[in-house]
Formats: C-alpha cells, sequence, structure tokens
C-alpha cells in the first residue's frame, strides 16, 4: 500500500446533491403530513361535550400528532445538518492540498527571486 492520500472533493460535493434530495423530499413530508392529519382531525367526536370517547381520545390523538409533526421537523434538520457536516469535512480534507499548493507557489517565487 502507497504512501498517498488522494481524495475526490467533488465527488464528496456531487455527493451532497442526493442529499439535498434527501432534504427536499423531508422538507414536502411536513406539509404533507398536515394535510393528511387535517383529513381525520375530529374524528374521535367532538370535544368538551357529553361524548366521552372524543374527551378521552382528542387529547392524544392531539399529542401524537404533534410528536409526529416534530420527528418529521427533526428529519429534515438532521439532513440538513449532515450536509453541513459533509461540506466541513470536505473542507478540511481539501485544506492540506491547498496549505501544499500554496508552500509551493511560495516555493517558486522564492526560487524566481533567487
Amino acid at each position: 500500500m502507497g504512501s498517498e492520500y488522494s481524495a475526490d472533493i467533488d465527488g464528496i460535493l456531487q455527493g451532497c446533491s442526493k442529499l439535498r434530495e434527501a432534504v427536499a423530499y423531508s422538507d414536502r413530508l411536513e406539509p404533507e403530513f398536515d394535510r393528511g392529519y387535517g383529513n381525520y382531525v375530529g374524528w374521535w367526536g367532538e370535544e368538551g361535550c357529553d361524548d366521552d370517547f372524543a374527551n378521552q381520545v382528542g387529547p392524544g390523538c392531539r399529542r401524537e400528532y404533534e410528536q409526529a409533526r416534530s420527528a418529521v421537523g427533526s428529519i429534515s434538520t438532521g439532513f440538513a445538518n449532515l450536509i453541513h457536516a459533509v461540506r466541513e469535512q470536505a473542507g478540511q480534507v481539501q485544506k492540506p492540498q491547498d496549505l501544499a499548493l500554496d508552500d509551493i507557489h511560495r516555493e517558486g517565487s522564492q526560487t524566481e527571486r533567487r
């Protein structure tokens, strides 16, 4: 095994495009989820009156809805954070090459002055 190190920064960054697609999909989940929930909200009956079933079930349904909605938002946030992390890592991988190229250019310009 050689003592070389190489990385395909462009490939890493292009991988972010697939992640961006996942973010776009997850961003669509929330409104779709809300629309779907809207079709069924209140199925349990009318709360606040003599409907014992609705009074028992309604608060739990809303709580589950909020928990699920929060999870959907966390998925979007997670994907966005992953993209940020991958970009940061790509920058850290690129940094040694940039520093080496700067050193080469600096050394070359010093040699020309001699």
